[in-house]
């Protein structure tokens, strides 16, 4: 599949990215999402040393929603 990427993101690097990850993380079926008491939210699969892990965004409120 050919393409082109413009803007600020290369988007298809991002996924191949991923799916080279996935697969040395033996092509996980099931994520972990773990929320921590301070806010932080992770989410996880596979495991050893392929495992995929990355922290989530902090997720803003309504109110700063509506305002942006």
């Amino acid at each position: 599949m050919d393409g082109h990427a413009s803007g600020s993101r290369d988007i298809w690097a991002e996924i191949r990215e991923t799916t080279v990850r996935w697969r040395a993380a033996g092509e996980p079926e099931v994520y972990r999402l773990d929320f921590e008491s301070d806010g932080e939210q992770r989410v996880s699969a596979g495991r050893g040393q392929g495992a995929l892990t990355w922290r989530l965004p902090t997720p803003h409120t309504v109110t700063e929603e509506a305002t942006q």
